[in-house]
């Protein structure tokens, strides 16, 4: 059985480097996010040092979430929540995510969103998103 569908939100060293173990451990690779023009289109086991894998890295977040379609975004593009709260957002819209430090998130006035997303997604899947 495949591991579950990742995509990489960052794909700089720390990206790369959580890339390669979460393929050690059977995670399926399925696509990166990237902010300069030297990285986009190139394969993300290619930037990550493990190799060709079919998983293509873009600038365009929205549609590699939608046409991949990932079980987990691993975000790696900063260290404070103010850097990453329209990412985090935009994950919110179209991943489930399953939170546990959803205070953090309900500074931005969305933890409605994070408990409804879990309530109908994880809880109660034939409620649908």
């Amino acid at each position: 059985m495949a591991g579950p569908r990742v995509v990489m939100y960052g794909v700089g060293a720390m990206g790369s480097i959580i890339a390669r173990m979460l393929q050690d451990k059977g995670a399926v690779l399925v696509g990166g996010v990237c902010r300069s023009e030297e990285k986009e289109g190139k394969d993300l086991g290619e930037l990550a040092g493990i190799g060709a894998i079919g998983a293509r890295v873009t600038r365009d977040a929205e549609s590699l979430l939608d046409t991949t379609s990932p079980d987990v975004v691993v975000m790696t593009i900063a260290s404070y929540m103010t850097d990453v709260k329209e990412p985090i957002l935009l994950c919110l819209l179209l991943v489930v995510v399953f939170a546990i430090g959803v205070l953090a998130i309900d500074a931005w006035g969305v933890r409605t969103a994070v408990v409804d997303v879990v309530r109908y997604d994880v809880i109660d899947p034939s409620q649908g998103r």
